[in-house]
């Protein structure tokens, strides 16, 4: 081999492999069985997701951790229903008048 040394590019560093190794893991875990029809309402894909868990709720009873992780799986599917922080209305009752398209919805930021 001559004296030319071999560069890794960019994505083959260490922290790139990695970060895409973490994304594929990820868009795995929350890739649904069945997508939503594209002009679906996230607000409506959302209510029937809190009604599944509603459902939950009834069956399991007065279980203190069991109710705390539906009530944290509950609040996740209004965050991603809402979407990103700028989006999020002040007061109650100053809510967008409409919901946004399914594509709209630009990220998620969990506090959680």
């Amino acid at each position: 081999m001559s004296g030319v040394k071999s560069r890794l590019s960019a994505s083959d560093q260490p922290e790139a492999l990695a970060a895409r190794q973490r994304e594929h893991r990820l868009r795995e875990r929350i890739r649904p069985k069945l997508p939503v029809l594209p002009n679906a309402d996230p607000w409506v894909v959302c209510d029937e997701g809190l009604d599944a868990i509603d459902r939950i709720r009834f069956l399991v009873h007065p279980q203190g951790q069991v109710l705390e992780e539906l009530d944290l799986a509950a609040e996740r599917l209004r965050r991603l229903a809402w979407g990103p922080e700028e989006d999020f209305p002040g007061p109650l009752g100053h809510a967008p008048t409409a919901p946004r398209p399914y594509g709209a919805v630009r990220g998620l930021r969990t506090g959680l």
